[in-house]
């Protein structure tokens, strides 16, 4: 057998050494080549993706509510007014003062109103005794019928003379016909004042009414008895029920009167200022936002755009039923979305975006 020369060992050791470096650098040069393709992959997929802001938000039960412009109305207002001729000879109470029904607001001179229903009270008794004893007469078949009918007839008359006279000597006494605020007061005392003339305007504000115009599209929401806020010019808010609904639109502006009632024990509401019904209809599982969120679709829609899990631009109708300054509320939303708050109006329904989420704590 052979043997092969050392020389030929040592050209083949050469050799594999070469092999071995040369497939070494090969593999690096693969894997550099590797790298900077997916280096340059990534560079391009930023430079594409447009980044969002977006926020996770979960619905809750929020109350949808309406309002009524409406303006405050004394429950009972009248002028109260002389019922017979005379000099005013006594006011017991100023304006602005809190009567019962029954005080005495202005007086007249009695003059001869009581001698008048003195004499009217005697004759009364004379005619009554005059028929009692025609009665008699005429039952006992002393005197015909007819002398008792004409007996009748004066007795009959004196009673109306007597009722007539205390009926003008209580006018003389013009009284509150209900409880409430004496609001002014006409007369001055020692002035004449004839029958229709007024004493005084007096006002019951308590209960207090609140009358507004509610729209033919609400109107099904409203009952008889229901509880609703009172929102006064003053910003207080009060707890009030409605006590009355109409039953006919008005023609012009189809619209339906309501009435509500508070309480006004204090007498601080005061009859003809501005005020506010706050209907609460009912309790919604809804989202609450910044308009400031809000896109239109390509038909004009108003909606949302949120982001899904691929990172995926959607768009939401949404349905508001609230709108003030702390927001907009709106129904008919998925229970948990992520809404892109910024950045919405540059990016297209599915369209997919680069998704940064709004630390809320970082921002406070």
């Amino acid at each position: 057998m052979s043997t092969i020369k050392p020389q030929y060992w040592a050209l083949i050791l050469i050799l594999l050494i070469v092999l071995w470096i040369g497939s070494g650098l090969l593999s690096n040069a693969n894997e550099t080549q590797k790298q900077l393709i997916t280096s340059e992959d990534d560079t391009s997929l930023n430079e594409i993706l447009p980044s969002v802001r977006y926020e996770i938000m979960t619905s809750r039960n929020y109350y949808s509510d309406f309002k009524i412009l409406a303006t405050t109305k004394a429950e009972n207002k009248i002028e109260i007014k002389s019922e017979t001729d005379g000099i005013i000879s006594s006011i017991p109470y100023a304006k602005g003062t809190f009567v019962e029904k029954g005080s005495i607001i202005c007086e007249l001179q009695i003059n001869d109103r009581q001698e008048l229903l003195n004499s009217a009270e005697s004759k009364l008794e004379e005619a009554e005794i005059s028929y009692s004893s025609s009665a008699k007469l005429v039952k006992n078949g002393y005197a015909p019928e007819n002398q008792l009918i004409s007996k009748k007839v004066d007795l009959e008359r004196t009673k109306a003379e007597f009722k007539k006279a205390k009926i003008e000597l209580d006018r003389i006494k013009i009284k509150a016909p209900f409880s409430g605020i004496i609001d002014h007061i006409n007369p001055k005392i020692g002035e004449l004042v004839t029958k229709g003339n007024i004493c005084a305007k007096l006002i019951n504000n308590n209960p207090m009414l609140v009358i507004g115009n509610i729209s033919e599209r609400n109107i099904d929401k409203l009952k008889i008895g229901m509880s609703v806020d009172i929102k006064l010019i003053t910003n207080e808010v009060l707890n009030g029920k409605i006590n009355f609904i109409s039953s006919s639109a008005e023609p012009n502006t189809r619209t339906f009167l309501v009435e509500a009632i508070v309480d006004n024990k204090d007498h601080k509401i005061k009859d003809g200022t501005t005020a506010e019904i706050i209907i609460t209809v009912k309790s919604e599982l809804a989202h609450k936002f910044s308009p400031a969120i809000l896109s239109l679709d390509d038909n004009g829609t108003t909606g949302i755009k949120t982001i899904n899990d691929n990172n995926l631009v959607e768009f939401h109708p949404v349905d508001i039923i609230n709108l003030d300054d702390s927001g907009a509320v709106a129904i008919n939303l998925p229970k948990i979305l992520k809404v892109i708050t910024v950045g919405q109006d540059y990016v297209n329904v599915g369209q997919k975006v680069a998704p940064v989420q709004y630390n809320i704590e970082q921002n406070e």
